[in-house]
């Protein structure tokens, strides 16, 4: 059955705030094997009859139009773009390549989306970002599927919901004792969770200073290699004589390399010491 279209019936009845609450709230959010909901106690036979109602109130809006009535509308619509200067003949040669694209819509919301076109109300929101029309020119196909589509998209995902709820099946009841063991098992899952996580970081911050020593060594390793193919004796910033300073660094302080008194490898030899410098205390005392 196709609905006739008219200004009244441009959209379905909408459906009352109580209503959506119990559709809702009634699924627990997961699907069961078939793909239904799973429901958190199973259905009246009020609540069944009146989902039943609201689908039967649906379908006739849902069915797709006669291609018929779809050529109808979409040749009026070029027309009118056309401004009377598009034989009727041509537009219903284009009108072909609309019917193919629409012709799984119902005829109201086609009939709808023509009207926005028409009054010019359709905006980049309405296409997706980035797709634009002109509204000196008649829409794409694509661009009449994109918005009859949006506007019949809230009822037929709702129709989709009526038949998963009715189809769905209730949750099993969970006993206060099988809850409590639920729970109990839940908490010590957790806290072996932690732990392990612990552990975990354990070993990594252990590998992570293994790495570190394993850099540093290489680098130390680097600079006494520099100082033996200098022939210069190493020095050290610790009296265990474990970390040896850079060459460079020491030359950039202002150290010198020079030769051994008694004769052998060169050493390098520190900056005399810099008075410290006066402060502004020591002048005005003076």
């Amino acid at each position: 059955m196709n609905l006739p279209v008219t200004t009244k019936q441009l959209y379905p009845k909408r459906a009352t705030r109580e209503y959506w609450d119990f559709l809702l709230g009634i699924s627990t959010g997961d699907r069961d094997q078939h793909g239904n909901f799973i429901l958190r106690r199973g259905l009246t036979p009020s609540e069944t009859a009146s989902l039943r109602d609201r689908a039967r109130d649906l379908a006739p809006f849902l069915e797709p139009g006669k291609k018929t009535e779809i050529a109808r509308l979409v040749v009026e619509m070029i027309l009118g773009f056309g401004q009377g200067s598009v034989p009727r003949a041509e537009a219903q040669a284009v009108a072909v390549q609309y019917v193919k694209n629409l012709s799984d819509m119902p005829l109201w919301c086609i009939a709808r989306a023509c009207n926005k076109f028409a009054m010019g109300e359709v905006t980049e929101a309405d296409l997706g970002k980035g797709n634009k029309w002109n509204i000196g020119n008649k829409p794409s196909t694509a661009q009449l599927r994109i918005v009859a589509h949006s506007i019949v998209k809230p009822w037929a995902e709702e129709s989709t919901r009526i038949f998963m709820t009715m189809r769905g099946t209730a949750a099993p009841p969970t006993d206060p004792a099988e809850r409590a063991r639920i729970g109990t098992k839940m908490t010590a899952l957790a806290e072996e969770l932690q732990k392990n996580h612990e552990a975990q970081r354990l070993i990594e911050t252990e590998e992570e200073r293994h790495r570190r020593n394993e850099s540093r060594q290489r680098a130390y390793q680097t600079i006494l290699a520099e100082y033996r193919h200098r022939g210069i004796k190493p020095v050290y910033s610790d009296g265990d004589k474990t970390i040896p300073v850079a060459i460079g660094t020491l030359i950039s302080l202002g150290w010198e390399i020079q030769d051994h008194p008694e004769g052998g490898e060169k050493i390098l030899v520190a900056p005399p010491l810099q008075p410290a410098p006066k402060g502004r205390e020591h002048y005005d005392r003076t």
